[in-house]
């Protein structure tokens, strides 16, 4: 089972870093990145989310890159397992509509984005 072990590169300074399906893993963002290949693990075990995880931060922080990543390496990694990102914007415009979708109401792993 491939959950996308961090890639071992050196940026243009030669320092050593690490990339997690395209996202740079620094010191500052590694516990977020231990999360999300948490979640990655047990959706490729289980075939579902263990329960629901935040990232939380500012933007411009790597939130949706990080959640992007995610979804990339489950589509690659698990057959049959159905990943959805939404914003939560089109939620709240539209909350009838969005969760009558029967591919948001159905899926492995939701990622609802920009939730203020």
């Amino acid at each position: 089972m491939n959950t996308g072990r961090p890639a071992r590169n050196e940026d243009r300074l030669g320092t050593p870093t690490a990339r997690w399906n395209g996202f740079l893993v620094l010191p500052e963002n590694r516990a977020a990145v231990r999360a999300v290949r948490a979640v990655c693990k047990s959706v490729l075990a289980r075939g579902r989310a263990p329960g629901p995880l935040v990232l939380h931060g500012p933007p411009g922080t790597g939130k949706s890159r990080l959640s992007t990543a995610l979804l990339e390496q489950l589509g690659r990694s698990a057959e049959g397992v159905t990943a959805q990102s939404v914003s939560a914007g089109d939620v709240a415009r539209s909350p009838d509509e969005t969760f009558a979708d029967d591919a948001l109401a159905t899926c492995d792993l939701l990622a609802l984005e920009d939730v203020q």
